[in-house]
């Protein structure tokens, strides 16, 4: 039976009050079975909810492989040389994508550390926000996740389609999937483009008379391919643009909401983002200083996303940093110059731990 879950939704001190009130009135006329049974009743129908979306992408992930594997490239194309290229191709994208996918629905997203900012020594900076749900503190860019009921670092949003949040430990995993599964799109599309056209142009010419039931599916999938690809493709350029201005959906539309406020200025949308420290840093932040394993789904301890998901570098003191820091290089390479050593240009990269 799946857990009573806790007390989500509305933090109010009234809705709790209430809740109480009616449990109490459940026991104390014996009614304590009823009221566990709907307390179980709805946590059932909640988790059935949450696997329904991630059972439809599946059903949707393998119906497009099976179609286009098993009648697009070998019942019509046949097996050639040209198929083969081409399936190997797509099993590459295709186990990326799987690995990705399970990736970010089993990863954490990242969790407040325990007793943050209620140490007697803490700044006051870390007691502005309290999670009257978790009974918690929350770190800069921190949410409440009311899917999953507790405050995540970093969150950028609750993805239905993973039963997950989006958030510092899992952030690469979800573009990684994104990823491979545009590529593996693109490889359906592109590559069943003729046999599917061929296919619908023999349909206008026989005035759909007679249709084989495997060209329907062949062309339903490809059709589902070409539009999951179209709107995928705008999914993926916005969330590319986030990570490059290190910035998260929640924190977007925030910003978009906080617009034309005037007692507001520093919400206005030309107002410059402080946790921006530049492209190059903004995706290392999040895929790690390792290119070697920016297209692999695994963090390991020279790849991890720089930092902790709790503190996070501001742009005004960070550019400080790198000045101070570059001007240190400067004076090094002076001495290094008349000892005939070699010289290597400062990035900035040291200062991000």
């Amino acid at each position: 039976a799946p857990a009573i879950p806790g007390r989500k939704g509305t933090a109010h001190p009234f809705f709790f009050q209430a809740e109480d009130g009616i449990r109490d009135f459940c026991l104390s006329r014996g009614l304590g079975d009823v009221y566990k049974r709907q307390i179980y009743m709805d946590a059932l129908k909640e988790s059935l909810s949450r696997i329904g979306f991630v059972v439809a992408v599946q059903v949707v992930i393998l119906f497009n492989y099976a179609i286009f594997v098993l009648i697009t490239m070998i019942n019509k194309l046949g097996v050639t040389l040209n198929s083969i290229i081409i399936l190997g191709i797509l099993h590459i994208f295709f186990i990326m994508m799987i690995w990705s996918y399970l990736q970010s629905m089993h990863t954490d997203p990242g969790r407040v550390p325990m007793y943050w900012g209620f140490l007697l020594n803490d700044s006051s900076d870390k007691r502005m926000k309290y999670c009257l749900v978790c009974h918690v503190f929350k770190p800069e860019r921190c949410h409440h996740c009311s899917s999953c009921n507790r405050c995540v670092l970093n969150m950028d949003h609750h993805c239905p389609w993973l039963s997950n949040c989006i958030g510092f430990h899992n952030r690469k995993y979800f573009i990684l999937f994104l990823t491979y599964t545009l590529l593996t799109l693109m490889v359906c599309v592109f590559a069943g483009a003729p046999t599917n056209i061929r296919i619908i142009s023999h349909w206008i010419k026989t005035s759909f008379s007679p249709v084989d039931y495997t060209d329907i599916l062949a062309v339903s999938s490809w059709l589902l391919s070409t539009i999951l690809l179209a709107v995928l493709s705008n999914f993926y350029r916005y969330h590319i643009t986030l990570i490059l201005t290190n910035t998260t959906t929640i924190e977007d539309l925030d910003k978009e909401r906080r617009v034309g406020d005037p007692s507001r200025p520093q919400n206005n949308a030309n107002s410059q983002n402080p946790f921006d420290l530049g492209w190059k840093h903004n995706w290392t932040q999040v895929f790690g200083k390792r290119p070697l394993y920016w297209f692999i789904p695994i963090f390991t301890s020279s790849s991890n996303p720089i930092g902790d998901g709790v503190n996070w570098p501001r742009r005004e003191v960070f550019e400080a940093q790198v000045l101070n820091a570059s001007n240190q290089a400067d004076r090094s390479f002076v001495g290094n110059e008349n000892r005939g050593e070699d010289y290597r240009p400062f990035d900035g990269n040291s200062i991000l731990n």
